[in-house]
């Protein structure tokens, strides 16, 4: 490696270092704007799949207590996860799910995700070996 790569290796290291902190920062600060939510946050953490950041994230996008939206379904709709449903003569045209909140939907998938490999690992480790 000449010296040149190592110099700009370094600066690179450097930049990933302050991108670290700048993160840390940034999730100090949300956790202090969140405090008014905590018990919100803590029922979502329980959840599994669901740690601070997505619950954080939860949070931010519904509101502590989803009062936006009467119904569960609303919320479903709002977030673009329930599939549409058009039936003609016993044939399905569309099982897409609508566009909603790519956010929320994002982090609910990524939730979903984790819980199933919770799931996966608890059983491999009771059942199989």
């Amino acid at each position: 490696m000449t010296p040149i790569h190592g110099q700009l290796l370094r600066q690179q290291l450097e930049r990933v270092e302050l991108i670290d902190c700048q993160m840390r920062e940034r999730s100090r600060a949300t956790a202090e704007q969140m405090q008014s939510h905590q018990q919100a946050i803590l029922r979502l953490i329980e959840v599994p799949g669901i740690g601070a950041d997505a619950a954080q994230q939860m949070v931010a996008e519904i509101g502590p207590t989803a009062a936006a939206f009467p119904s569960s379904r609303q919320l479903a709709s709002w977030m673009g996860v329930c599939p549409g449903s058009e039936e003609s003569a016993a044939e399905n045209r569309s099982d897409r799910c609508a566009k909603g909140n790519r956010f929320l939907r994002r982090v609910l998938c990524q939730a979903a995700q984790a819980a199933v490999h919770k799931k996966a690992v608890i059983y491999r480790r009771c059942f199989i070996g």
